[in-house]
């Protein structure tokens, strides 16, 4: 299995905002650019499916694991051979929100899905943050 965790503390945003901003799947897109789109059908919760699309890719079956609101959201993605599993982690601290997220990645052909996809996220995670964390700034203004 290979893991990939990365840290941040954002001011002036709660972690109910964060929390609730990542919830809502429909609009993943807006804030990553990695992402054309995402369906899903009713309310957000544990063991709920839905339909992401990234760019350049094909259409994959993710699953809600975790839904504790306002402080843990995670998912994981069916991949040929393997799993890709975020968790995203909300706490309140005396600077602000820390934001931590988990990236995993296991199965028989983890190892392929870590150079196609798991290193090329982890690269770009800290600015993926950022603007999800600036869009969620300007919505709670």
């Amino acid at each position: 299995m290979w893991k990939y965790e990365y840290n941040t503390t954002v001011k002036g945003i709660d972690a109910k905002s964060l929390w609730e901003a990542r919830s809502d799947v429909s609009n993943w897109s807006e804030w990553d650019s990695d992402i054309e789109w995402t369906k899903i059908e009713g309310e957000v919760s544990v063991g709920k499916e839905f339909v992401l699309k990234p760019k350049g890719g094909f259409a994959c079956k993710v699953l809600i694991t975790e839904a504790e609101k306002p402080f843990v959201f995670g998912d994981v993605t069916y991949l040929p051979g393997a799993k890709m599993k975020f968790l995203h982690f909300f706490k309140p601290n005396p600077e602000g929100t820390e934001i931590k997220v988990e990236l995993s990645i296991s199965g028989p052909l983890g190892f392929l899905w870590k150079k196609i996809i798991g290193e090329e996220q982890a690269k770009g995670m800290a600015e993926e943050i950022r603007q999800f964390s600036e869009l969620v700034r300007k919505e709670i203004r």
